[in-house]
């Protein structure tokens, strides 16, 4: 579906017309933070998807471009609303995160892509419905990110449109888990540059990974954070081994529980500053090979980045201009 209007609000955008940032208290509203490299410079932006309940037919996109000194752009979406999932990556393998959402109540995927001046496309979910939950990337290696479907009525189910087989359905199934709260992630865990599948399940504390070098066999790993109680994953690899590495963050106690597998998956805790309402997100914003953290501070409208090169008791507030 071609799209003009879409492509003349970038156009705007990009030039940095009609931005607003929001103000201190402003984000009473739902909000996603993510981190991908919207203008494909080889750093990870900072995108805020916000929802806001005066207007839930209009979200909106606030992404801090690390290529421009973090010029903020701001995007409406035209075709999200409050029943909306934003998701970022490459669909379209040109090197830059598209940016996109997968809504619940039709349900489809919208997605803008960067290789097609942000022409919109559309792809009914056949396989989804009104309790899946949208997880994106490359799964299959192709240097493109495939569609995948996590169905919360049947948590065992992750469905997934390879993009490397002309859109093929694939199936994995999940044993361990209960009816409990469980959220799909997506990440490197074994390194051999395919993305794996993995379910966080909140009720046991525990991630269930299906390894890609292993064919996705029933067999499978499972982590357990010690004596921690996560309730959200937050996956990256923090020790610069090449692979992901398993943690959950602890929102009563602002506390990253990180299991290293570059160290025999040793656990090890990191304290997040937050206000609470925040969930932190991992991508390497300094470049050194090793995730870092990133948290939205809604009381300032500001992001905290904790540094792998500086520390982590150092802590860098970015905001529109900010120059690593």
């Amino acid at each position: 579906m071609h799209s003009t209007s879409w492509k003349t609000l970038l156009a705007i955008a990009s030039l940095g017309i009609g931005i607003t940032v929001p103000t201190a208290g402003a984000l009473d509203e739902v909000s996603f933070g993510i981190a991908a490299d919207f203008d494909g410079d080889g750093k990870p932006d900072l995108g805020l998807y916000v929802v806001s309940p005066r207007d839930i037919s209009t979200p909106t996109w606030y992404i801090l471009l690390s290529g421009r000194a973090y010029d903020l752009v701001t995007v409406s979406s035209v075709f999200g609303k409050g029943t909306s999932y934003p998701v970022a990556a490459d669909f379209d393998g040109d090197g830059k995160a598209d940016l996109g959402v997968y809504d619940k109540s039709t349900p489809g995927w919208y997605i803008l892509l960067s290789g097609r001046a942000y022409d919109l496309v559309t792809v009914s979910s056949i396989f989804g419905k009104g309790t899946t939950f949208p997880v994106a990337a490359d799964f299959d290696g192709d240097g493109k990110a495939d569609l995948g479907l996590f169905d919360e009525t049947a948590p065992e189910l992750l469905r997934i449109l390879l993009s490397g087989s002309n859109y093929d359905l694939a199936t994995i199934s999940f044993s361990l888990f209960t009816d409990g709260d469980s959220f799909p992630v997506a990440a490197d865990f074994d390194g051999d540059g395919k993305v794996d599948p993995a379910m966080f399940e909140n009720a046991n504390d525990t991630l269930q990974i299906k390894l890609s070098s292993r064919g996705y066999a029933t067999a499978s790993i499972t982590f357990t954070f010690g004596d921690g109680d996560p309730d959200r994953p937050v996956v990256g690899d923090f020790d610069g081994d090449g692979k992901a590495d398993p943690a959950g963050y602890e929102s009563s106690t602002g506390k990253l529980i990180i299991m290293l597998s570059g160290s025999g998956y040793a656990i090890t805790t990191v304290r997040i500053v937050s206000d609470g309402e925040s969930y932190p997100i991992a991508a390497d914003f300094d470049g050194d090979g090793k995730a870092d953290l990133a948290t939205y501070e809604r009381t300032t409208g500001n992001w905290i980045l904790k540094l792998s090169t500086t520390g982590d008791d150092a802590q860098v507030t970015v905001a529109s201009g900010y120059m690593p």
